[in-house]
């Protein structure tokens, strides 16, 4: 009997420092959504080498407004799940900004393909998950880099049904 009091007495002062130190950490209650780059949800061929990105905070512990965010750019979703952004890392920013927010790391080329995230803290300093990795890509910026040809129906006879499907010379 005896040692069944130290064992119901064991348990519940584990239940009790249990709630002591996970019971105080804040827990996040909202999320980001509606991610945007350009204005736009995942984009490719953008025009910009600067884009700028956009989120909305949502949830029911969403009350409050945004105080800082941290966003996070890579060349690769894998090193942004590795907590390696090697395009562009904010850190931690004092701000309230969560729209049109310009894109300030290592410079981008055409046909780049960058995927990104962000958290914020609200004013009771709590914290959000990371966001859904969102991606964005660089189109083509200049003509000069563009190639190909045009392809086209050739006629061999007055009949559009006798042509044939031919590459034209793009200088044609």
């Amino acid at each position: 009997m005896n040692s069944m009091k130290r064992l119901l007495c064991l348990v519940c002062c584990f239940c009790w420092l249990s709630v002591i130190v996970y019971g105080s950490k804040k827990i996040s209650t909202f999320y980001l959504s509606e991610l945007k780059c350009e204005n736009l949800i995942n984009p490719l061929g953008i025009d910009n080498v600067t884009p700028h990105f956009s989120w909305k905070l949502k949830g029911d512990g969403w009350k409050g407004r945004q105080t800082y965010y941290e966003i996070q750019v890579a060349s690769d979703s894998i090193l942004l799940a590795q907590d390696k952004a090697d395009l562009w890392n904010t850190g931690k920013l004092k701000s309230d900004v969560s729209v049109m927010v310009p894109y300030r790391g290592k410079t981008l080329t055409s046909r780049s393909l960058c995927y990104w995230r962000v958290r914020v803290w609200d004013a009771k300093k709590q914290i959000s998950s990371w966001s859904p990795v969102a991606r964005f890509g660089v189109g083509i910026l200049n003509k000069s880099q563009m190639q190909g040809e045009y392809i086209c129906l050739l006629y061999t006879s007055p009949s559009p049904r006798d042509g044939l499907l031919s590459r034209m010379p793009s200088s044609a």
